[in-house]
């Protein structure tokens, strides 16, 4: 499909060759994702290790300071707890390096699938396991050393003490006036989530790059969508590609129409060249069609029409750029076959197309830069599918004719490789994105309970009910929820343009599109993770015991 939109660029490129620089396209691209998505999750990781481990000291205030007190140090305090933190790595790591394994090896099996290697081996470096381990063991340390550094820091007589409680202030909606307008309950939870600011923005940021992952993994297919309607609807509105053994008399081409079940016939015309601007050259094929053609149009991204010329040359805009030209320029053509003209040609006009590197020029310009008359190399038919059968026949049983594609067979080709590849992505990113979520929200949720428990049941004893104390320590989990959804559709659309900025490859580049069908399966899938890992820690709720809870420790 590539080799036929590039006009004619399988004339003189292996097909080796070709799967080649598909490959290197797509590992550009696998590398990009590949910086991206780690340090998604090790930033939340490192927050996630934060609370846990910020938590736990508090908990543990008195047996820190008593520690302290018959003289243990704050080295051997924060080596107590950095154990304990390296375990965590540790056990992560072991989990990490086998998913990882398992998903490095369902990734050399889809590209064996997709560009038919006879054999492609995978092999697990143990550098790049020693690294990743470390990576996440430093990311690991981050999160915690902030908890570590306020336990060692902590003077044994205030150790001693109950923990002094939060300082209350007026909400940001009491301090202007609306405070009046918002019920005890919502100003409880407010006042909650602006007492604690960085927990509350790292819960957000967590929250919204959860939406970000969903998003710029189905952008993905969104794109891959688009790639098919431009180039085999828009672009190509052709039933039958032809390819002769050698240039033959446009007439000859014209004569197809006569053959029952053909509607439309046009000449093509590709030839192989070297495209040269001062100190920069390219191997392309040139394409020549009829300038006004309606079976191979060119389309850019945008879905906006190209009209041919009658004279000079239309360029992708990426290779325009790998020239370093550009429209009005002119531009040196050195065929590199029959008769080799060499002749400086002008620039038209730039369209920025999906694959590829693509020059055109009108069929019979072209001609006349090869010196030759009416010649065609190709044609391109809509045919009756009633009468394609008996078309195919005839078609093959004319020598002139090298090779019949059929756009059909290539874009169920396409689409049934696409679609094994985009589930597998699909499913992983989902995947990704609820354990963030749950992470997120559950640990949080779990956390807070935790915290304020005495409080909750103090609540229960004077005279709310459960319904009441779980919207206010729910709330704030759907609070966060609900801002960072919007947050992390936004964060997924510069995520996804970026993305479309860095597979800006020569033989392949995503159109940048987003549906909205996409937008809604990210906030639907966050969400409702979000309400699983509330329920979870509402059943917790109601399992409170009041007695044990509003006990004082003397």
């Amino acid at each position: 499909w590539i080799s036929q939109h590039s006009g004619g660029l399988g004339a003189f490129a292996r097909k080796d060759q070709l799967s080649h620089l598909l490959l290197e396209s797509d590992i550009q691209g696998l590398k990009t994702v590949g910086l991206l998505a780690p340090t998604i999750f090790l930033s939340v990781a490192a927050f996630l290790l934060n609370v846990v481990m910020t938590r736990l000291t508090s908990l543990q205030r008195e047996q820190i300071a008593a520690l302290k007190a018959f003289g243990y140090s704050n080295l051997q305090i924060a080596w107590h707890y950095l154990k304990f933190v390296l375990l965590i790595a540790l056990v992560g790591g072991v989990i990490g390096t086998l998913g990882g394994m398992w998903l490095a090896h369902d990734f050399t099996k889809m590209f064996l699938r997709v560009y038919q290697y006879p054999e492609l081996i995978f092999r697990v470096r143990p550098n790049v396991v020693a690294k990743a381990i470390l990576v996440a063991g430093g990311a690991a340390i981050a999160g915690a050393f902030g908890a570590i550094a306020l336990a060692v820091r902590l003077p044994p007589a205030e150790g001693m003490r109950p923990e002094p409680p939060a300082h209350y202030h007026p909400t940001i909606l009491e301090r202007i006036g609306l405070g009046r307008f918002v019920p005890n309950v919502a100003r409880m939870i407010l006042r909650q989530l602006e007492r604690h600011p960085v927990k509350t923005s790292f819960s957000l940021i967590a929250i919204s790059l959860s939406v970000a992952i969903v998003v710029v993994g189905n952008f993905v297919r969104n794109s891959v969508d688009k790639v098919i309607q431009t180039n085999f609807f828009e672009v190509q509105r052709f039933d039958l590609s032809l390819s002769m053994v050698e240039p033959v008399s446009v007439d000859a081409i014209h004569e197809l129409a006569s053959l029952p079940g053909i509607f439309e016939v046009e000449p093509r015309r590709s030839i192989a060249a070297r495209l040269r601007s001062r100190n920069h050259s390219r191997r392309v094929g040139i394409m020549g069609l009829p300038s006004d053609g309606r079976l191979l149009r060119l389309v850019d991204k945008a879905g906006h029409v190209t009209q041919l010329p009658s004279d000079g040359l239309v360029l992708s805009r990426k290779l325009a750029d790998v020239l370093h030209v550009k429209a009005g320029d002119l531009l040196r053509v050195e065929a590199l076959q029959d008769k080799r003209p060499s002749v400086d040609v002008p620039i038209i006009a730039l369209v920025d197309d999906i694959s590829g590197l693509n020059a055109y020029m009108d069929i019979r310009a072209l001609n006349r830069l090869m010196r030759e008359g009416p010649r065609a190399s190709g044609a391109l038919l809509t045919t009756d599918p009633m009468f394609r059968p008996a078309i195919y026949r005839h078609l093959k049983e004319t020598p002139a004719i090298a090779s019949v594609s059929v756009k059909q067979a290539s874009v169920d080709s396409f689409k049934n490789t696409v679609a094994k590849n985009m589930l597998q992505m699909r499913m992983i990113n989902l995947t990704f994105a609820i354990i963030i979520a749950l992470g997120v929200v559950y640990n949080g949720a779990r956390i807070s309970l935790s915290e304020r428990s005495r409080e909750l049941a103090t609540l229960r004893v004077i005279g709310f009910t459960k319904r009441e104390i779980s919207t206010i320590l729910l709330g704030e989990i759907g609070t966060i929820t609900l801002l960072g959804i919007p947050f992390g559709l936004f964060l997924g659309y510069w995520l996804a343009w970026g993305l479309t900025y860095f597979l800006d490859q020569e033989v392949f580049r995503f159109p940048f599109v987003i549906s909205h069908s996409t937008y809604g399966l990210a906030a639907g899938v966050v969400l409702a993770a979000s309400v699983g890992s509330a329920l979870l820690v509402r059943h917790l709720l109601n399992d409170l015991d009041l007695i044990a809870v509003l006990k004082s420790r003397e």
